[in-house]
């Protein structure tokens, strides 16, 4: 077993939930919003926010949200352009067994990870998928 592996144990009943980002700050409170309401126990929930944007500008509203979550919000800057990048970024830093992504403007149904968690463990699944709700963008919206 390697260093990192002793200092950086799996967490397996836990899971991360990755949020990547790029210039949507008003739809990524909702995306964090909405992993408040789930059902499975709060404190088996990581969530980490990857900010794609060339020059960081999402960690003031992951500052501001994370005192609402026990194990807080990590925050990372994957500066380099593309969704992969964000992701690829994020799966270095994950420290749990399950990982679950929700894109910026979707928003969490109560039972979302609770539901994926049920599905892999039950169907010894590496990979399940599940529903999200798409927020459509407001024309009147810089950001959308």
């Amino acid at each position: 077993m390697t260093d990192a592996a002793l200092s950086n144990p799996i967490k397996s009943d836990e899971v991360t939930v990755v949020i990547p980002t790029y210039q949507r700050s008003s739809y990524l409170s909702g995306a964090i919003t909405s992993l408040r309401e789930q059902t499975l126990v709060p404190d088996r929930i990581h969530i980490l926010v990857v900010d794609n944007n060339p020059t960081p500008q999402e960690n003031p509203v992951v500052a501001e949200l994370g005192a609402e979550f026990p194990n807080g919000i990590e925050y990372i800057h994957a500066p380099e352009a593309g969704l992969s990048n964000a992701r690829n970024a994020a799966m270095a830093a994950i420290k749990t067994r399950y990982v679950a992504f929700l894109d910026d403007d979707m928003v969490a149904s109560p039972t979302w990870l609770s539901a994926l968690l049920k599905t892999s463990q039950h169907l010894s699944a590496g990979i399940v998928f599940g529903p999200n709700h798409a927020r459509l963008p407001n024309p009147a919206d810089p950001q959308a």
